[in-house]
């Protein structure tokens, strides 16, 4: 599934970039999304621009999000073990 998945965005322009870290977001003077920045498997920063952002880490996405928004005051509930 994930195979057919990663097939079907790259048939439809996605760009790939694996391994990255997401390290930072930038935002526009009214506060709007506008880049994002991740380090590369070399340890290498870059910035891209970005206007939307879907975070799918698993039980990692938490972390991402605290890593992204450090100011937020917002909790994901999402956990290794399921209620």
């Amino acid at each position: 599934m994930c195979n057919f998945l990663l097939q079907k965005c790259k048939e439809r322009g996605v760009q790939v970039i694996h391994p990255a870290t997401a390290t930072a977001i930038g935002t526009t003077p009214s506060h709007v999304l506008s880049e994002l920045t991740y380090t590369d498997a070399s340890g290498a920063s870059h910035t891209i621009p970005c206007t939307q952002l879907i975070l799918t880490a698993g039980v990692w996405t938490p972390a991402v999000y605290r890593t992204l928004f450090p100011a937020s005051s917002l909790s994901l509930p999402i956990t290794a073990l399921s209620d």
